[in-house]
């Protein structure tokens, strides 16, 4: 089995660049400059296709050399969750290197160097359906397969919500992400945020933890769209569940 296909299986190698490199620009999006037209919720629902849309499920293309140093940085976090949780919430990105890392020096700067500019690649191909509830600014998102996270996902723009069997994420706004810090790697114009209440515990290695987070916007010259959805949880410092994906679709004619 190559690395390549052994790397889709593994979640958690698709976080890491979040973790290490770009994470506070989904967390602080107060950082970044408001988008200007309207409402968050507005402009969201300006952008959701009516009819099913092809979404391109998205994967960091790393050299073979960079994808060995990442299952080496994946198999450090699991062996010490406790450690790496409360190492990367005391460290702005990139985080500096540690031998706790499980990786030497000079490996873990060619992981940075190459994942600053890595590009991205289509892995797979789904349809994705925003089903909606009559004519209230609510959906449903259908999907399956790869799409299995966000299938089920309730889209409330009335109640400024998104719901799915991870709990209950609030709409935060509207955000422009600085150029250094383009979420998840995509182009984005702007992105919208829908992000559960409770945040990583302070400390890091106790107590309960979870993150879940969903990005949705506008990429490039606008004809596309993003979407950006990762989960975290944490029990006692103990590494207990992981979600990520990266999405992209072509917007259809209005």
């Amino acid at each position: 089995m190559s690395t390549r296909t052994f790397l889709a299986g593994r979640p958690l190698l698709a976080v890491l660049m979040a973790l290490l490199l770009v994470a506070p620009a989904f967390v602080r999006t107060p950082d970044a400059r408001a988008y200007p037209r309207g409402g968050a919720a507005d402009s969201i629902a300006r952008i959701i296709p009516t009819k099913p849309v092809v979404v391109e499920i998205l994967s960091p293309k790393l050299s073979r050399e960079v994808e060995d140093i990442a299952v080496k940085l994946e198999a450090a976090a699991r062996h010490n969750p406790a450690w790496f949780q409360a190492y990367t919430q005391r460290h702005t990105r990139p985080l500096p290197w540690h031998p706790n890392l499980g990786v030497t020096k000079p490996e873990y700067q060619r992981y940075l160097d190459e994942s600053a500019n890595v590009p991205l690649a289509v892995t797979q191909r789904a349809t994705l359906t925003f089903k909606r509830d009559g004519t209230a600014n609510r959906w449903t998102l259908e999907g399956w397969g790869k799409l299995t996270p966000i299938n089920g996902t309730v889209i409330d723009l009335d109640r400024a919500t998104a719901t799915n069997r991870r709990g209950r994420l609030d709409l935060i706004g509207t955000a422009r992400p600085d150029k250094e810090q383009q979420a998840a790697r995509l182009d984005w114009r702007w992105f919208g945020t829908f992000r559960s209440q409770h945040g990583l515990v302070k400390g890091g290695a106790s107590g309960q933890a979870l993150v879940a987070s969903l990005h949705i916007g506008p990429l490039g010259d606008g004809s596309t769209t993003g979407i950006y959805w990762s989960y975290r949880r944490f029990n006692d410092g103990r590494k207990m569940d992981d979600e990520f994906l990266l999405l992209r679709f072509a917007n259809q004619p209005r």
